[in-house]
């Protein structure tokens, strides 16, 4: 049985989770944790990758389903890229766009096979190229994100010493704190680079920050695969 997006999410998901709440020296912690931000980040790019190929699939067997412009163009990439030596669209002569084009208007499954290829150079490690992942499954992100709400900050009384809900943080706000710092890892060496005190000192992680980013990556993966079946 072929594994659902949600079972890939998890499976590296749990890798995640295994890095964050290992127990390890100090000093190999904090790699550890920088770990945990890596595969998370990972787990939720080969989640989308997986989602919206499934979805386009799932929507080619209705009838009346019309391929997103967005879809077919990303396809028209692929197919040039495949047929003329890597080259992009854009740089294709008339005759040779023309039969890039034929090649993805007529078979639908078949622009979905290269927009699958074009998932090779692509990946969904920001918020912006979500966005593009739930607009290529016929969802509007501004309709989406406003029902992912991950988190609330708690505000305490202390004449009462009771707590009560305070405003909701939107699922975006720890998805870029996340992928602002698999940037860091993977391109800085999570080391600061510029400045004369901190230069070429690691950055300092905190596993309550890393524990929060899964935290809310989990629940808004979870979020999402019920908002778009």
């Amino acid at each position: 049985m072929a594994s659902t997006p949600l079972d890939i999410f998890n499976a590296a998901h749990k890798r995640a989770d295994i890095f964050l709440n290992e127990r390890s020296p100090k000093k190999k912690k904090f790699d550890d944790l920088r770990a945990a931000v890596i595969f998370e980040v990972a787990a939720i790019d080969a989640y989308f990758k997986v989602k919206v190929i499934n979805v386009l699939r799932g929507q080619i067997k209705g009838r009346g389903f019309v391929i997103p412009e967005s879809v077919r163009n990303l396809a028209k990439e692929a197919a040039a890229s495949s047929g003329y030596n890597g080259k992009g669209y854009k740089q294709l002569k008339k005759e040779e766009k023309r039969l890039v084009d034929l090649a993805c208007s007529s078979n639908e499954s078949e622009i979905v096979d290269y927009v699958q290829a074009a998932f090779n150079k692509l990946s969904f490690q920001s918020i912006s190229s979500i966005d593009t992942a739930l607009a290529m499954m016929g969802k509007k992100p501004s309709e989406i994100w406003p029902k992912i709400a991950t988190q609330r900050k708690l505000k305490s009384k202390k004449d009462n010493l009771r707590t009560k809900a305070g405003r909701k943080i939107q699922a975006t706000v720890q998805l870029k704190a996340l992928f602002s710092r698999r940037h860091r890892i993977v391109h800085e060496a999570d080391i600061v680079l510029w400045g004369k005190k901190k230069q070429g000192q690691q950055r300092q992680i905190v596993i309550e920050d890393v524990r929060k980013w899964l935290k809310s990556s989990n629940e808004t993966i979870r979020a999402i695969n019920r908002l778009v079946p």
